[in-house]
Order: structure tokens, then sequence, then C-alpha cells
């Protein structure tokens, strides 16, 4: 399925079209479960936060440039597979390390979890086959991935799709606390938004930036997931501490990655788990 869009919702102050509209709601963690009450004007926190977005980001004006871009591009979307533009965020041979990385994220039953990027899907179907949450927000950049994601994420009423880049989206959830995140939302980003090969040194700096900028959303104990395609990043474990992190994991996935992918090597992955 290719699909173009020619309207961007998460960088700009535009209400959204009706079929988009829905996604950008907000349920609320369940006040029996999370440390924090949500706020009663959630909605409206996000909308104001998202005017402020040059202020609360960690990204540079170039980066949100490339956001922008990226958001307004062409999908080619499988359950398996997804391309957006010129560049391809995910291929089937990464199915069994999507579903580690949400194994190592719900080893321990969290209540809440945030997810960073729908893509294939191929992580959320899991995360709603298990069915051991209390909610789950999944925050998508691309407003028509946001829309596939809500209808297919629409048979578990409690589960909530936000429409916007997760570092814009991200400081409007600080009266929220998550026991597990997974995140696989690494584009865009104007060093590795083509189709190359990721380099692991640029990875981990990735890495460690989500980490700070997700801290204060992750609750005492929870956890942070992400992906390294390269097999190879290292994380600083002094900085880690430094950054409010007790420690780090690696758990290597072995990985069919055929010849012909542009952007991974090798024979495996790692799934990176960041413990708070």
């Amino acid at each position: 399925m290719t699909i173009s869009n020619h309207q961007y919702y998460g960088l700009r102050a535009r209400p959204a079209p009706d079929r988009i509209k829905k996604c950008r709601g907000y349920a609320g963690l369940r006040e029996a479960t999370s440390p924090n009450k949500p706020s009663s004007d959630f909605k409206n926190e996000i909308s104001v936060q998202m005017k402020y977005q040059m202020k609360s980001s960690f990204l540079a004006a170039e980066e949100l440039l490339a956001m922008r871009d990226f958001a307004n591009a062409t999908v080619q979307h499988t359950f398996s597979s997804l391309r957006i533009g010129e560049s391809t965020q995910i291929e089937s041979w990464e199915t069994p390390a999507q579903l580690s990385m949400v194994g190592e994220a719900l080893v321990s039953n969290p209540a809440n979890i945030l997810e960073l990027g729908y893509g294939a899907g191929i992580a959320s179907e899991d995360i709603l086959r298990r069915n051991s949450y209390d909610s789950y927000v999944c925050i998508e950049v691309h407003p028509l991935i946001a829309a596939i994601a809500s209808n297919a994420l629409s048979r578990d009423s409690s589960a909530v799709i936000i429409n916007g880049a997760w570092q814009l989206v991200v400081p409007a959830l600080r009266h929220q606390y998550f026991d597990a995140i997974i995140n696989d939302a690494y584009l865009p980003f104007t060093d590795i938004a083509a189709d190359r090969l990721y380099d692991p040194v640029d990875l981990s700096k990735y890495i460690m930036n989500s980490a700070r900028a997700l801290h204060d959303i992750i609750s005492p104990g929870g956890k942070l997931v992400q992906l390294d395609v390269t097999g190879r990043v290292n994380i600083n474990e002094a900085e880690l501490i430094e950054s409010g992190f007790s420690n780090v994991k690696y758990v290597p996935v072995s990985s069919s990655i055929p010849v012909s992918c542009k952007y991974a090597q090798g024979e495996f992955v790692n799934v990176v788990v960041l413990r708070k």
C-alpha cells in the first residue's frame, strides 16, 4: 500500500482531519496504577506544548525541518515492512528483534507502557496480544501511519495514539510515569535519514540523548528499551549513571539480515535495555 500526505500536523498548529483527530486524544493513565494523576486538560497541554517546540526539544532546527519533510513523505506500509519516502524504516528480518524488544520491556508486567513509533506495527500487535498492561500509549510522527495505527489498535479501547514527534510530545507528558518505554523511532534525524548503514557511534549518542529526554517520565525501576541494528552500540556506564540510570543490558538477537539491506549488516542485532 502506498499513500501520500500533503500536510503535517505534528509541527503546525492546525486541526487534523477527522480520521487523524481521534489519534490525538489521551485517555489518561489509570489512577490506581500511576503515581501521578493525569491533568484534566491533557489534550490542551499537548497543543500548547507543540507551539513552543523549539524551546522544549533537544532537536536542532535542521532536524525539525527534516522531521517535517519526513512526515510529508509517501508511505509504503505492510505488517512487516515500512518505507517512508526514500528511506527504509523496517524490513521483515527485524521481526524477531521487534518481538524481543517487547519481551524485554514486558518481562515484569509493567502497568503503563509507552511506545515511540508505531512503524509496521510488529511490536504494537505483540503488546496487544499479550494484554498484560493497564495503559498503552503510542506516539507516531507520521499522520498517515498514526491513522493506520489508530485503526489497527481500535479493538483495545485503552490504547491511545498521539500523532506527533515524540521529542516534541514528551515534554507535555511530564505529569505521567511509564514503567516501560519502547523506542524504535530513530528517524528522522538528518545524519541517519538516508538508506545507508547505521553508525554505532551515532546510534550510541542517539540512545543516550533519548535516555536523557525520557528520564523524567520513566517510573523508578522502569526501563527504556531500544534496538541496536548494528550490534555494536556501546553505552558509557559512567555517563549512563550520571543521566539517572542504574545499568544497561545488551540482549543479542540472531537475525537473518539479507545482503540487500542498506542500513544493517551482520548476523545479530542487540536489544539495549536501560534500567532507571
